[in-house]
């Protein structure tokens, strides 16, 4: 709810998950799903530090 509440604010943003953490794990997939319904451009990086 705070990704999302932040975002809507906003209007723009980097959201930033770290699989580490068993709740961010838990939450990207319904806050992918709201932002998808809100017609948000998604990218993904791959890979470590360059």
């Amino acid at each position: 709810m705070r990704v999302l509440h932040e975002i809507n604010q906003k209007h723009k943003g980097v959201i930033l998950f770290h699989d580490v953490h068993k709740q961010s794990v838990m939450a990207l997939s319904p806050v992918i799903e709201e932002l998808q319904r809100q017609d948000y451009t998604f990218l993904a990086r791959r890979g470590g530090p360059t």
